[in-house]
């Protein structure tokens, strides 16, 4: 594709400031990438670069007038962004401050660019360079070098690959850790972007990635570009550069680097084997000195070896290398291959000497300067782990865990793990060990039971452990005694430092006293990793009951996908298809499944880590599978990332157009009954149809994913169910009566629905979309097959794998007596245990394990109370909702709080009626995953406590919240799990929060359904709270506590108890009251009454204007028939008047005293009222002590009035009023030309087609009569506010009608 085929923008990158930009871009174009750009930041990166030192430096590369910075550093919506860009006196400083501490420099060639990023304080540096010349690279890479975040947005195309090599490399080889976001544009230039991330595949490593809208096409670009379609597209790619140096690692490097160390462990130690020696009666005959440290050391490497066992074609690493030593005895010895792995430059410098020396450079490998936990290796390469009394300079508990880890990860299976390490012991008094600690800049060592643990959970087993703790004193006082005698003598003089040895000496010292107190261990581990998984286990793959061979006419192919984007239990490791249920993983648990139903062929997709799947395959299969299995593989490269449905188009190929296959996701695994039955379906060839596996029994159904698909069934005809409606959205507006189980039967038509998406629009589409393809059908071509209550599982959550290894899965269709198949639990790709607690185990929010309970729990407990409480759930929102519209009517801002937001299920629904919807919640899973699925800019969630809500709003939510009007709830009895102790700090949180103006809003649930919820509830979903007995059940307080070892407490509340906590916490009732499960308590804090909440209108001074009344009859008449379904609304805490018509005549007055304080006052307007008064042209004369609603109602706007009458409106509202405007709807204006005004023709005149103006919707008859009316829709009623200088709280249709609330605040954004 020609470069020129993109819109050149140049000659707006060199405007002075971002106005022109905004103008023609951002808002011509509906650019809107920033807002993306910033979701995925804050979802994979704010965490991470939170935790930096801060300040740190940020990169902007091509960062044009710096609106990406100002998305991430600032935290700017694309809507901020552009008001902050409005014009010239907006843009003069931005509006928001920086989220973190950093130094941000700016990178363009547009000086002009530049000058106005420090101008407006967005940069803090800027560097004007041409990144296509050389000398223009050179100049940036020092600032890309010391950055810690780099930023670029659809840039790096435009630069040459040289250059982008060069920053990369550049940025990737910088010190400590260090974070990346960049953007690619398509369809530009879709061959250099593939170069540009292989490039930054090269040298960094990848985090994540997101697909979204960009901007749209020019109409230039749509000439170029004519199959593309509106939306110029963009990908979002977030990477890190590699191993950072733990602080722990820098003072290790420094204590070995140093001067004084380097030459005491050359001089007193005696050889290049710096560490612990076994002393006995040969070394105690040799002369004190270096050499009987020597002796020793080599005696204690001997040990080492005789329990590796090393041969000529081992590949062994050495942890903690020093000089090379036993790397190079190893190599010279027995010719292994030996990588050397030391954080020490000199001693790095000095291995390599001494080995070049031997001639043995071959053999030993001295790398740069590495650490223990990330050594970069390949895994499973290694046959032997070595390390020598080099753990323990891990310092830290969390990094020698960490090295076991890495351990565990390079070692082959059959491989061993040979070590000493010093350690304490498992007694000791750590403030005791203060002086060993200090010797080598630690904080602690490590023990023994510590190294056993990691181990474990890492795989390994122990073989071996040889306690020669009696050896430390023995060594560190020969050590003490040689550095002393050699001091005295002076033979370390300028060598190593006095201060130096006598610290030393007195360290060593302590270390002698500290191990003959028993206090400290030494010896010598053995670890293996097993050869097989479950290596040493009782598992074994379990054997299926026999099935009847499948009918010649069944489906023989399976696709197989392995090909989805990545979820919770796709690790590093491998992917989640590769986890292992006893001997096999559960992809080779899928096909021996398929084989055994009878299917012959099968396609595995294979997607992420894909050579890894195909190769576990091959090499765990069991033989008999594969001789009766025929099995293909598909490698398809990077495309997994689009998903199962989109890869399906590569699929096309493998069968004929008149055969039919299953669908199956590779990490599903069934009751091969199951399968059979899929494959037995009357599915045609020819047919326009598929089926698709169901699960309509929720109870028991745990780990419940938010991607699963949920259907909606016709029943009518129970020997052919089909689905009608199908989300993806866990909290869909109805409740579901089924989910796919991952198996699906199609034919060829299933590719013509994926190409139909593919050509489309659409970004990114699911299997859901794909089979709506089906549903959109009458009938549905979607036919379900239930699955009986026969067992299938999906390994997608680690809660779904805890019920499955827990109770889940004994009977998958397995013979009697196999049911223990799956006893020892499973094992990631590497083989190391995946450990997973019992299932819906919690405690009450603010305890420890609350703040870790996993998202996908919550996210079940959520589907399955919305299957109980869904009535409930609308219920709650329309509460809430009708308040929030009540608050704005009175002319004020209103914000949410939600205490306790779990997932965001309420927010979600809500936030659109709301200035800023903030959820609150304790659990850190629950706030980060809230933010990965936030759409638009009116939500935010916050990680905190709730008994500290006033102090955690004041220092995250907005500044705007503490003068609006603030809903404070907690809902979906939140408050019924929350410990009675922490409940009365809460309630004065939130109403401390809500202050005098707010509302305090609580949905308990409802005590009278206590006794039904326990049955057909709780005790029909145990995975939520644990099974019981009712001995957990309290009748008499409506409170259920299980036992242990889930311990769930929920307390249910009535009406009267409800009110009671209300007189308790003195809070004023508004509402109480039942709302079927649920009580709805909505309460306040108000100041005392005022005597000038007393409304009054008084008498009229003038008459009314003059208007034919006759004709006003007709209109009257004619327009109640025609619009009589038309009603209008007016609900508010405080409606003091309804304006009417033209502004400057006469007034109308009347006498009506109103209630003082109505919180809601309800009026219904009917059609017959508003026309009747549609024409009147009045002026009411309004007391000033309330809230004014000046109403133009049925079309009165819809005629022509002066721009001086239309304001009056506005300002006899004022900033506290409201004004309604009631226009007749543009989609009805055809209808109403035929059936309401040339019907009528004594209201407007005759008319004939001349008179009738579709396109602007407005009707204008001939003379006498000159009749002018203009109807108007939603879009051109929100442009009108907009033009008025009019904040819009209402625009809807309402049938004939387009109902209009807005005002006008002081001083509002």
């Amino acid at each position: 594709m020609a470069g020129a085929a993109k819109q050149d923008f140049d000659a707006i990158y060199k405007q002075p400031t971002p106005v022109a930009f905004n103008r023609d871009i951002m808002q011509s174009l509906s650019y809107v990438c920033d807002d993306f750009t910033r979701q995925e930041f804050d979802r994979l990166l704010l965490p991470l670069v939170s935790q930096l030192k801060q300040p740190f430096n940020v990169i902007d590369v091509c960062c044009c007038y710096g609106n990406t910075t100002m998305a991430l550093v600032n935290g700017m919506t694309v809507s901020e962004i552009r008001e902050n860009w409005k014009d010239e006196a907006a843009c003069a400083k931005v509006t928001h401050k920086r989220r973190f501490d950093c130094k941000i420099t700016g990178i363009d060639i547009s000086e002009s660019a530049l000058n106005y990023c420090t101008s407006s304080g967005i940069m803090d540096a800027t560097i004007c360079a041409d990144l296509n010349a050389p000398s223009g690279v050179s100049t940036v890479l020092p600032a890309v070098r010391s950055a810690s975040l780099l930023i670029s947005t659809a840039a790096l195309v435009y630069l040459s690959v040289e250059t982008v090599d060069r920053m990369v490399r550049e940025f990737a080889s910088g010190e400590g850790p260090g974070y990346c976001i960049v953007n690619f544009l398509n369809p530009f230039k879709p061959e250099k972007t593939d170069e540009m991330k292989r490039i930054l595949l090269k040298h960094l490593g990848f985090i994540g990635s997101r697909a979204s809208r960009h901007r749209k096409l020019s109409d230039h670009e749509k000439t170029t570009f004519t199959e593309y379609g509106d939306w110029a597209l963009l990908e979002i790619w977030v990477l890190q550069r590699g191993y950072c140096k733990p602080q722990m690692d820098t003072q290790a490097q420094a204590y070995y680097d140093s001067a004084d160390a380097f030459n005491f462990y050359r001089t007193v130690w005696g050889s290049e084997a710096a560490h612990v020696g076994i002393y006995d009666g040969d070394t105690e005959a040799a002369e004190l000195g270096p050499e009987r440290i020597r002796l020793a050391s080599v005696k204690a490497m001997e040990k080492l070896t005789s329990k590796v066992v090393p041969r000529a074609d081992m590949r062994i690493m050495d942890m903690g290398s020093g000089y090379g030593h036993t790397a190079r005895h190893f190599a010279k010895n027995y010719r292994s291959f030996v990588s050397c792995v030391e954080l020490s430059t000199k001693e790095n410098e000095l291995n390599r000497q001494l080995t070049e020396e031997e001639g043995l450079s071959n053999l030993v490998s001295v790398p740069s300067e590495r650490s223990f936990t990330s050594t970069g290796e390949k895994s499973s390469s290694f046959d032997a782990i070595v390390s020598e009394d080099s753990f323990c300079h891990a310092a830290g508990t969390r990094e020698r865990e960490k090295a076991i880890a890495e351990c565990a990860r390079l070692l082959k299976p059959g491989g061993v793990l040979v070590f000493t390490d010093i350690m304490q012991s498992e007694t000791c008094n750590q403030a005791e060990l203060a002086a060993v600690y200090k010797r080598i800049n630690l904080t602690n060592l490590g023990s023994v039971n510590q190294y056993k643990q990691w181990a474990q959970e890492n795989g390994l087993l122990l073989m071996d452990f040889e306690d020669l703790s009696q050896q430390l004193p023995v060594h560190y006082s020969t050590v003490r005694s040689v550095m002393m005698a050699k001091k005295d003598a002076g033979e370390l003089t300028g060598l190593i430092s006095d201060d130096w040895m006598n610290n030393h000496a007195e360290g060593l010292q302590e270390w002698v006293n500290q191990a003959n107190q028993k206090h400290l261990v030494w010896g010598y581990f053995k670890f293996c990793k097993p050869k097989t998984l479950g290596e040493g286990h009782s598992t074994s793959a379990p054997r299926y009951r026999e099935l009847p061979a499948l009918p010649s006419n069944s489906i023989k192919a399976a696709i197989v996908s392995a090909a989805g984007q990545l979820g919770e239990l796709d690790t590093r490791a491998g992917p989640g298809c590769l986890i292992s249920l006893g001997n096999s993983s559960i992809i080779a648990h899928l096909l021996v499944q398929l084989q055994h139903a009878g299917i012959e062929r099968v396609l595995v997709q294979c997607g992420y880590m894909g050579q890894k799947i195909e190769e576990s395959i091959r090499r765990t299969l069991p033989s008999e599978v594969h001789k009766k299995l025929e099995i293909q593989f598909m490698q398809l490269g990077t495309e997994w990332h689009l998903g199962h449905a989109c890869s399906l188009r590569a699929t096309k190929s493998f069968f004929k157009p008149d055969e039919r296959f299953l669908i199956c996701m590779a990490n599903h695994i069934f009751d091969p009954s199951l399968v059979r039955k899929m494959a037995c379906v009357p599915l045609e060839a020819g047919a326009e149809g598929a089926y698709a596996l169901v699960e309509t029994d929720f109870v028991g159904m745990v780990g419940v994913p938010a991607s699963i698909i949920k259907l909606r069934l016709d029943r009518q005809n129970l020997e052919d169910v089909r689905a009608v409606q199908i989300s993806t959205e866990l909290m869909a507006s109805e409740s579901s009566d089924g989910v796919c189980a991952g198996l699906f039967a199609c034919n060829w038509s299933v590719f013509d629905k994926v190409e139909a998406l593919a050509s489309s629009e659409a970004v990114f589409f699911t299997m859901a979309d794909v089979l709506c393809g089906y549903v959109q059908s009458y009938p549905s071509n979607l036919h379900c097959i239930p699955t009986d209550k026969k067992v299938w599982f999906a390994a997608e959550t680690k809660d779904t794998l805890a019920y499955a290894i827990s109770n889940g899965l004994h009977d998958i269709g397995i013979i009697t007596g196999d049911n223990k198949w799956l006893q020892d639990g499973a094992f990631d790709a590497e083989g190391k245990p995946i450990h997973v607690g019992p299932v819906g185990q919690a405690k009450y929010p603010g305890g420890s394990d609350w703040s870790s309970f996993s998202v996908e729990r919550w996210r079940n407990a959520v589907y399955v109370t919305r299957e109980y409480f869904g009535e409930l759930c609308e219920e709650t929102i329309k509460f809430i909702v009708e308040i929030a519209k009540q608050i704005k009517l009175r002319g004020e801002h209103v914000s949410l709080v939600e205490v306790g937001c779990g997932t965001g299920e309420f927010v979600y629904p809500i936030a659109d009626h709301f200035r800023v919807a903030i959820g609150v919640d304790f659990n850190a899973n629950f706030i980060n995953f809230c933010m990965s699925q936030m759409k638009g800019d009116k939500m935010k969630f916050v990680h905190g406590d709730a008994a500290e809500l006033v102090s955690l709003m004041k220092r995250t939510a907005p500044e705007h919240i503490w003068t609006d009007t603030k809903i404070v709830a907690c809902v979906g009895n939140t408050m019924g799990i929350i410990p009675v102790w922490l409940k009365p700090k809460i309630y004065q949180q939130m109403k401390e929060l809500a202050g005098p103006k707010g509302i305090v809003i609580i949905v308990y649930w409802n005590a009278a359904w206590f006794g039904d919820a326990c049955q057909n509830f709780y005790h029909a979903n145990p995975q939520l709270c644990g099974p019981f007995t009712g001995e957990a059940i309290d009748l008499s307080s409506t409170t259920l506590t299980t036992p242990p070892p889930v311990c769930y407490r929920s307390h249910w509340t009535g009406v009267e108890e409800a009110r009671k906590i209300l007189r308790e916490n003195q809070m004023e009732e508004i509402i109480v009251e039942e709302r079927g499960k649920g009580v709805l308590v909505a309460a306040r804090v108000l100041p005392a009454a005022n005597d000038d909440d007393l409304i009054l209108f008084s008498a009229p001074t003038k008459p009314q204007s003059a208007i034919c009344m006759q004709r006003k009859g007709y209109l009257t008449y004619f327009s109640c028939a025609y619009f009589f379904c038309c009603e209008l609304n007016l609900t508010s805490a405080a409606i003091a008047s309804v304006v009417l018509g033209q502004a400057a005549e006469a007034p109308l007055h009347c006498q009506q005293p109103l209630p003082k304080n109505p919180m809601f006052l309800s009026r219904s307007l009917a059609a017959d009222l508003l026309v009747s008064i549609f024409h009147d042209e009045f002026e009411w004369t309004i007391s000033r002590h309330t809230t004014q609603i000046g109403c133009c109602n049925g079309h009165n706007r819809n005629t022509t009035l002066t721009d001086a009458k239309k304001k009056q409106m506005k300002e006899l509202a004022g900033p506290k009023g409201i004004v309604i405007i009631v226009y007749w709807n543009a989609a009805w204006f055809g209808d109403a030309c035929q059936n309401f005004y040339h019907a009528n023709p004594q209201l407007c005149g005759p008319f004939t087609g001349e008179a009738i103006d579709l396109s602007s919707t407005t009707l204008t008859t001939p003379p006498p009569v000159c009749y002018r009316s203009h109807w108007t829709g939603v879009e051109e009623a929100r442009k009108i506010l907009r033009e008025n200088q009019m904040e819009e709280i209402i625009v809807e249709e309402r049938g004939k009608g387009v109902l209009v609330a807005a005002r006008v605040l002081p001083d509002s954004k």
